[in-house]
């Protein structure tokens, strides 16, 4: 069931994951997002691109984040959503779920980021 991804993901916590446990931990959710969706081309796209990973930032806020991101690059998928917050309401979702206003599209958009920026575990090892 779904739950069961959300609860592995919620168990992460604030550690030095090393690359073979991290490369672990991917395919265990990976594995996880597969067994509980439809074998859909959508669904089976998504597990080919998407990962469970570590982003290592420079200079500003946290040293390193570990969240679901794009397979193979340093993009979260929180920071893909934050992009999608500052374009406009799609005629795709208007045609699709007739009387969303502007102002709806912009709270979902904002919910589905911070839900999944909520999943993520940052890690400082800089001096603040």
């Amino acid at each position: 069931m779904h739950h069961e991804l959300a609860q592995k993901l919620l168990s992460i916590k604030e550690e030095n994951l090393s690359e073979l446990q991290l490369s672990s931990l991917s395919r265990e959710i990976m594995q996880l997002f597969l067994e509980n969706v439809s074998k859909t081309p959508a669904n089976l796209n998504c597990y080919s691109h998407i990962e469970f990973g570590m982003v290592e930032y420079g200079h500003i806020g946290p040293d390193r984040v570990y969240g679901l991101k794009i397979k193979g690059k340093k993009v979260l998928l929180s920071e893909v959503m934050h992009v999608l917050e500052t374009l406009p309401l799609p005629a795709e979702v208007r045609n699709r779920i007739p009387g969303i206003t502007a102002s709806e599209w912009e709270a979902v958009i904002r919910m589905v980021t911070e839900v999944l920026a909520s999943l993520e575990v940052e890690q400082r090892t800089r001096e603040v």
